[in-house]
């Protein structure tokens, strides 16, 4: 089967330039007073591995006293997929190039060979807190605690012998998984991608309706809470109970109908821009994505660990 990439190619030696972006809040003051800021940085995955952590190889990207990382890079999610390229020839022109379908033509620095590059995040680096919010995770302090997979459950379950034991398993028989499931306790099963995105769109389907404590309790029960989007959901239930009050007559399903619809429309904006970044060409078992198993195969971000990797190679 040949590789994929050389239709992309067309003929042209063509490099995928991996970079690792690490994000994390610091302060802005030398002084002992805090002041918050969220930073951005990252490295060429490409380069060897000595100098990876040079400080020389490590990039300054952005910084914002407001914007959180996630909301920071739903921009450099634009600048990978859409990469702009300025000619000169008596004027200037902008051309936007989506380097997953159309890769970048450039000149090899020593043979001046045309080529061509296409960019993709490898991962990014950080302290636990950062890495369940870019996933969409709600935190270490939630009932489903782990931000790579499903263990945990209510207080009471989990202080039961089967819940307590339940957190230490990596492998469970099937007997133990009927036990686990009668008993309300979820297995250690691994999130992906997909299933996030998933339950979040689910959440700003309930957001539609206008009731908060539908979404809180489905946040509690999956785990799932993304701090990108929770603006989003804030503002689509003050919206729904508007439009209940200044319009008694139409139905919660007809305001809900009517809100995804310009959920539909802004969908780019409302959703989490790291479980949204396009990518394809990746084995099922190649563990990827925010910090848990990617199953649908898309970019790998944001993770610590490696699991179930298996060497996978196209010949070009």
């Amino acid at each position: 089967m040949p590789n994929p990439d050389r239709a992309l190619a067309e003929g042209d030696p063509l490099y995928t330039s991996w970079i690792d972006v690490f994000g994390d809040d610091v302060s802005g003051n030398r002084s002992k007073s805090w002041n918050k800021h969220w930073n951005i940085y990252f490295s060429h995955r490409n380069l060897p591995r000595k100098f990876l952590q040079q400080e020389f190889h490590t990039h300054f990207l952005s910084t914002s006293p407001v914007a959180s990382i996630t909301e920071q890079f739903h921009g450099i999610k634009q600048v990978i997929e859409y990469v702009k390229v300025i000619q000169m020839a008596l004027q200037y022109y902008l051309i936007d190039r989506l380097t997953h379908k159309k890769p970048v033509k450039v000149r090899h620095g020593t043979s001046g060979v045309l080529t061509r590059f296409k960019i993709n995040v490898n991962c990014g680096p950080s302290d636990n807190p950062a890495q369940s919010e870019v996933c969409g995770h709600i935190g270490g302090k939630g009932n489903k605690f782990c931000r790579k997979c499903h263990v945990g459950g209510p207080h009471e379950v989990k202080e039961s012998d089967e819940g307590f034991h339940s957190l230490f398993e990596v492998g469970i028989d099937f007997i133990l998984l009927l036990v686990l499931i009668e008993r309300n306790i979820q297995s250690g099963e691994a999130r992906s991608a997909e299933e996030t995105i998933l339950e979040v769109e689910y959440q700003v389907q309930l957001a539609c309706l206008g009731i908060s404590q539908n979404v809180k309790n489905r946040q509690t029960k999956t785990g799932v809470k993304d701090a990108y989007t929770q603006y989003w959901i804030d503002y689509l239930i003050e919206r729904a109970r508007t439009l209940l009050k200044e319009h008694p007559r139409r139905t919660a399903i007809d305001i809900q109908s009517e809100l995804l619809t310009w959920v539909q429309e802004h969908k780019s904006e409302i959703y989490n821009p790291f479980l949204r970044l396009d990518g394809e060409h990746f084995p099922p078992n190649f563990a990827v994505a925010v910090c848990f198993n990617n199953r649908q195969g898309s970019m790998p971000l944001l993770i610590l660990r490696w699991k179930f990797f298996t060497p996978f190679f196209w010949v070009l």
